[in-house]
């Protein structure tokens, strides 16, 4: 059936297009990543708060609204409308991969007569210098084969008296005839339409909406801190002021900038319903206006008193591996603090005369461009290998993180299928295409074992950060010869020891390095399943790397001596289970026990110290860290024979943070020039010379 109207996204903005348009006699197709939300759609039920399942199912059941995956249902249409998200980065820059991979993807089917607007928040000048040079790249002309334009969505979610329809549209083309046209597609459904000069005018429109609102509600949050320092009632300062009849608009204190979809990042749910975006997402701490709360009136909860109903969950921020201690010397600020504009603010002068006019840094290279907002450098371009058991994981990840600019695998159709979840800009079979390209800035490697070391070592020629699983190599002499290349080329090296990152392992790090538990004596791993049975690597190769990597974490130095012994049960020279010992320079000793062919599923790591004990378990839901108050000792009264005591169990609260999410914010902290570049790879480097040690003597254990 051909449709009308193309709505990219069904999420807040598109689902109530949809509903507006179809109201008004237009057939519309919503197309979504999310294969629950189509189907939904197509059921007829909703779950967008302004459109009722009551009123999207008639309009489904008579064929005004449909919804799919495919986006070949927009070639026949004739307006295709792109409502998708602009999520911030860890730099809290707006994202353009998903906008930009819709764009790619819908380029490939424009034909002459289209018409395409672009409603999703972003900066100055991404309509025509983004979205443009995509659409144009066919050969078609803008304004005279197919029509550009952007208008910003203005949908407020729960809002009664200014819905989708009745909320004035602004509407900017990149040429008259564009403007023309959408303002005529906009007036069949929108009361009111209002044409500005250009698409960068009516972008910095929404900007400044947004920021309107952020600085007031900013204003009224600190204001509520100082009301409450006063013993004077902020609700009645702002009620009073309220009163007047021009030059005031009314903000209520609240728990901060909110966002329609907070919750929805809060609880991690696919990118169509990500809304970290340019327009805040940002939340106070409790204490803000908590102390006012008891004063606020009676009538009309948040909802009625934000401009923007708040939501009750916020998300999480979470800090990357190394903590706030890269707060810069002088106190002046932080640069993955709320302010992404920080480092490049100029330093203070260090004395002489006070200038006498603002610098005018770049003026004659900007004389004669089209004024626009100056974006600063996005987050780093990435590019992935390896699609198989683990490699969507990491997918997913850089995919919320920073701009997934390829995917490459062998396997086409897992390529596919990965590519749908995640929406790259790009994808290859061929790992060569990848590196070729001068905008990716790194590379994360997720393929077999074997051929890390290989991948490795051609990224890093092609000058491009690398994030390698582990082990980075299967022998020493190439796990230094890529510590040496990327050292020599100033790029990043990580490997992926992904429990270095997990909550529970760094607690047990800081247990052992504030001396709580006294001088270690010996730590031991404890790594057993039943499954998954590996037929081309022992259980050395395959789980050894992972206790390995704690241990050497948690001591601090490499082992002096080695031993491993193993026993093949179900193939031949392929080890089941592997025994391990360890002793260091310092005196401490280690031991692990590797296995899939037992009953117990055990992921363990126990330090014994001298005055403490502690136990990392990572099956425990709740108890991550216990700390053992046990010890030996040799009281006085016992004339030095030794004893034990036994005091308090403990457990220490262990943040819920996905392991794998820190590791990725890390290796693009790194990337960004924040902490050592070098040191991941060192002591990956030193956790495959411990690896293979231990493989020499596990083949020269005895027959």
């Amino acid at each position: 059936m051909k449709r009308d109207i193309a709505i990219i996204g069904a999420g807040y903005v598109g689902v109530p297009l949809a509903h507006v348009f179809a109201e008004a006699g237009q057939s519309v197709v919503l197309l979504d990543v999310s294969v629950e939300r189509v189907t939904a759609i197509n059921r007829g039920e909703s779950y967008i708060e302004d459109v009722s399942s009551e009123l999207l199912a008639p309009l489904v059941e008579s064929g005004h609204i449909a919804a799919t995956t495919d986006y070949d249902a927009i070639r026949e249409t004739d307006a295709i409308l792109i409502a998708l998200p602009t999520p911030l980065s860890p730099n809290r820059e707006p994202d353009l991969s998903i906008v930009l991979g819709a764009v790619r993807k819908l380029a490939e089917r424009l034909r002459p007569g289209h018409l395409v607007v672009l409603e999703s928040t972003t900066y100055p000048g991404t309509t025509r210098d983004e979205v443009l040079p995509l659409l144009a790249a066919g050969g078609l002309r803008v304004g005279e084969d197919f029509h550009l334009a952007f208008s910003p969505e203005r949908v407020d979610p729960g809002r009664t008296d200014w819905t989708t329809k009745t909320t004035p549209k602004i509407v900017g083309g990149l040429t008259p005839a564009c403007t023309e046209r959408a303002c005529a597609f906009y007036g069949q459904a929108i009361d009111t339409v209002i044409a500005v000069s250009s698409p960068e005018t009516a972008e910095l429109t929404k900007l400044l909406e947004n920021i309107f609102r952020s600085v007031n509600i900013a204003l009224v949050n600190e204001l509520a801190q100082l009301c409450d320092r006063m013993h004077v009632n902020v609700w009645e300062v702002v009620e009073a002021a309220a009163t007047k009849p021009f030059g005031f608009m009314s903000f209520k204190p609240g728990p901060g900038l909110g966002g329609h979809f907070t919750g929805a990042l809060a609880q991690g749910q696919p990118h169509p319903s990500r809304r970290g975006c340019v327009q805040g997402g940002c939340r106070r701490p409790p204490g803000i206006a908590g102390a006012q709360a008891d004063r606020a009136p009676a009538r009309g909860g948040g909802a009625g008193q934000l401009p923007r109903p708040a939501r009750p969950r916020a998300a999480r921020v979470r800090p990357l591996v190394g903590g706030p201690e890269r707060l810069g010397a002088a106190g002046r600020l932080c640069r993955d603090r709320h302010s992404p504009l920080g480092h490049r603010l100029q330093p203070p002068r260090r004395g002489g005369a006070a200038r006498g006019r603002l610098p005018q840094r770049g003026r004659g290279r900007r004389i004669g461009e089209r004024p626009r907002m100056e974006a600063l450098k996005g987050p780093p371009a990435v590019g992935q290998v390896g699609l198989g058991y683990w490699g969507p994981n990491l997918a997913r990840n850089f995919a919320e993180l920073t701009r997934l600019v390829w995917l490459c695998d062998h396997d086409e159709e897992r390529l596919r299928s990965t590519a749908t979840r995640f929406a790259p800009e790009r994808t290859t079979t061929s790992f060569e295409e990848l590196l070729a390209d001068p905008a990716v800035e790194a590379v994360v490697i997720a393929t077999p074992v074997l051929t890390h070391f290989e991948f490795a070592r051609r990224a890093l020629q092609a000058g491009k950060h690398v994030l390698v699983e582990k082990p980075m190599a299967l022998t020493a002499a190439d796990a230094e010869e890529l510590c040496d290349l990327a050292e020599e080329q100033e790029l990043v090296l990580m490997p992926g020891h992904l429990l270095l990152y997990h909550p529970g392992v760094v607690k047990l790090r800081q247990l052992v390095d504030s001396g709580d538990l006294g001088d270690v004596l010996y730590v031991y791993g404890n790594r057993q399943n039943l499954g998954q049975i590996r037929q081309d690597e022992n259980a050395l190769g395959s789980l050894g790397a992972h206790d390995l990597s704690v241990i050497l974490h948690l001591v601090g130095e490499e082992p002096s001596e080695v031993w491993a012994r193993g026993e093949s049960f179900l193939k031949p020279g392929v080890e089941d289970v592997v025994f391990c010992y360890l002793r260091f320079p310092s005196g401490k000793v280690a031991h692990m026990h590797l296995s899939w062919l037992d009953p117990h599923k055990m992921r363990k790591m126990t330090v014994v110290g001298s005055s403490k004990m502690a136990v990392f378990d990572d099956m425990e839901l709740d108890r991550k860290i216990t700390v053992y108050e046990k010890a030996a000792w040799q009281p006085a009264e016992s004339y030095g024979e030794w004893q034990t005591r036994t005091g308090d169990i403990w457990c220490p609260k262990i943040a819920n943070d996905e392991p794998l999410r820190l590791e990725c914010e890390h290796f693009l902290a790194l990337v960004r020039g924040e902490g050592d570049p070098h040191a991941a790879a060192r002591d990956g480097l030193a956790v495959v010379r411990s690896l293979e040690q231990l493989q020499v003597s596990l083949e020269q254990t005895p027959a």
